[in-house]
């Protein structure tokens, strides 16, 4: 096994490169001083999101999103599906999938009484390829109107979950991990381990900066 270590220093113009859910700066108490910081997962979505790396992975993408059953019946209603249908059954196998046994409850439905939106409560992370599946599978039982058996819907999830533990055929899982204490079959690796990232110099307690607009 060969190991690639890398180092790097690059400097910014004054700003806020990574905020905390308050809106302040990340810091750290490191090296005897407090220091600004930039946490792994900001990195790592720089670079997910990277034209470059989108050209060079050339479509084994995956999507972190919380937006997942909506995409689904979007996409049925484009294969002709009733959309009707659709709301009804894709809540269900999204809810099934296994991807985190104790929160799973968490990944069912939430109808929004205003607009009728589905949303997982917490962000999945999958590849498109198994979105594909997932849409393949409703699709083929949307085609028959037919509403698969609780019986068949956890058999089909079973052998899926079975299918892709430990693999993915999305090069940023692959490459960056993907990570479920919970659920620890459907972890991935990481091929490329990163840190967090800090000032090189001691920084002070970060002024807060609010916006103001001023009348012409």
């Amino acid at each position: 096994m060969t190991i690639i270590q890398c180092h790097v220093i690059d400097s910014y113009a004054p700003e806020n490169l990574n905020s905390d859910r308050d809106g302040f700066s990340k810091d750290t108490h490191y090296g005897g001083a407090m220091r600004a910081r930039i946490s792994n997962q900001c990195a790592k979505r720089a670079v997910r999101k990277s034209d470059e790396f989108q050209n060079a992975i050339q479509g084994m993408i995956a999507i972190r999103t919380k937006q997942l059953i909506p995409r689904l019946i979007e996409e049925l209603v484009e294969k002709g599906v009733d959309r009707q249908w659709a709301e009804q059954h894709a809540p269900r196998l999204v809810s099934g999938v296994p991807l985190d046994k104790k929160r799973r409850a968490l990944y069912a439905q939430r109808a929004s009484q205003e607009d009728g939106e589905f949303e997982t409560n917490v962000l999945l992370y999958i590849s498109r390829s198994e979105i594909d599946e997932l849409l393949n599978q409703l699709a083929e039982w949307g085609s028959r109107s037919e509403s698969p058996e609780d019986a068949e819907l956890k058999q089909w999830v079973r052998n899926f979950s079975k299918r892709k533990a430990g693999r993915t055929s999305a090069a940023e899982i692959a490459l960056f991990g993907r990570m479920l204490p919970d659920n620890p079959q459907q972890d991935i690796f990481a091929a490329c381990s990163v840190d967090d990232a800090y000032s090189t110099h001691p920084v002070k307690t970060a002024d807060v900066d609010f916006f103001t607009a001023v009348d012409d």
